[in-house]
């Protein structure tokens, strides 16, 4: 850009604002900058970059967890308990279904049993998920945090929403490890990328709050919109109603024309296996 030029020529994005000496908009010096003027090409494009990473994060960390974690017993020992193990609903095939009829019937190690044999057999990543449950809830077992957050990975890096979810409020509150606002957003990522609620909204409002990536209001409603569409109403409508008085008409034409977007973009990624 000229150094005698008038105006000041940027474009923004959901993380920081760029110059821009191509495509140039021309804004007067002092003029609050709007997102709103932004071809929707340039925002679905931004929204397409921030997936990819996403499942670049993802597929990164699946080399680390293709194997089922450590456990005190040996291979061996959990083979024959898959081996042997008899129960009236067993019909030959682990799952976490038989896990959640066998828990909900008292039988405890039995659950877990179906559970762990459920991975290592039929690559249940939902069987996985509920195994770190327990270690996160010592009801069935004794409580360890880090048992819990490597089955929870296992899962989650094999496409479990729940767990996808789970390691994002993990990182976001700094519970079973560090806290990473930039990896609790990337799980979360994961999970609203098959329409999981409750990762939809809590996107939203990191976007709001620009805790992990700076802040992008119009972002942050498109997530609320698709939280309120996909069953977590009340919490997402009043984000909404809360940002709807800041934003223009045309910066929530933009928002609903991106969670439109979003939405069509949701199930086409399948989960790792």
């Amino acid at each position: 850009m000229e150094a005698n030029e008038p105006a000041t020529c940027r474009r923004s994005c959901p993380h920081r604002t760029l110059r821009c000496p191509d495509e140039r908009r021309q804004i007067a010096p002092g003029a609050p900058l709007s997102k709103s003027w932004f071809p929707p090409s340039w925002r679905k494009e931004m929204i397409d970059m921030s997936r990819r990473l996403a499942i670049l994060q993802v597929a990164l960390t699946l080399f680390a967890a293709m194997q089922m974690p450590a456990t005190a017993a040996s291979a061996t020992e959990i083979e024959d308990e898959c081996a042997t193990f008899s129960d009236v609903d067993f019909d030959g095939s682990f799952s976490e279904a038989l896990g959640e009829r066998l828990y909900h019937r008292g039988f405890y190690p039995e659950a877990m049993t179906a559970w762990h044999c459920a991975f290592l057999e039929e690559a249940d990543s939902g069987a996985v998920y509920r195994m770190a449950v327990e270690y996160i809830d010592a009801k069935v077992v004794e409580y360890d945090s880090a048992r819990a957050l490597e089955l929870l990975t296992a899962s989650a890096v094999r496409g479990e929403a729940r767990a996808q979810f789970e390691l994002g409020a993990i990182y976001e509150d700094g519970t079973l490890d560090e806290a990473d606002p930039v990896r609790a957003m990337l799980w979360y990522m994961a999970a609203a990328q098959q329409g999981h609620a409750a990762a939809e909204y809590s996107l939203g409002r990191i976007h709001e709050t620009g805790s992990a990536a700076g802040s992008d209001k119009l972002l942050a409603y498109s997530y609320y919109e698709l939280a309120d569409r996909h069953g977590f109403p009340l919490v997402a409508k009043e984000a909404k109603e809360r940002l709807g008085v800041e934003l223009s008409d045309r910066d929530m034409e933009v928002a609903l024309v991106t969670a439109r977007r979003l939405e069509l973009s949701q199930g086409n990624n399948p989960p790792l296996r």
